[in-house]
């Protein structure tokens, strides 16, 4: 059985979110809760968009009705959400990498 949209944004979100806590974790940052809201809120988002454009190339002209002639723009703005959604669920994900930098040991000089 093929997991639902809901699902599919709390399995999403939960991954992104455990990659951003191991993130920081590694370099050694405070996690913020506020990047944890922007990860799952993008992520649905994504789940969301695509689940609206797949319905959408999907479905014949008769199925959408009123929106027929919209079908171009809703494909368009699909596309956005989801350019939108990847782009900010990354930069909060990475947000440990570019705050710090992991301390190396220091290398000893080579004769």
């Amino acid at each position: 059985m093929a997991p639902d949209q809901f699902s599919c944004s709390i399995i999403s979100s939960v991954l992104c979110i455990a990659l951003y806590l191991g993130l920081c974790r590694y370099y050694k940052q405070k996690a913020d809760l506020t990047h944890g809201v922007i990860i799952a809120i993008s992520m649905t988002g994504l789940v969301a968009a695509c689940a609206l454009g797949s319905l959408t190339m999907s479905s014949s002209l008769e199925q959408i009705g009123v929106f027929r002639d919209h079908k171009p723009s809703i494909l368009i703005g699909t596309l956005a959400m989801i350019w939108v959604s990847v782009t900010t669920a990354h930069q909060s994900v990475m947000h440990p990498v570019r705050s710090g930098k992991r301390h190396s040991p220091a290398q000893p000089d080579a004769p």
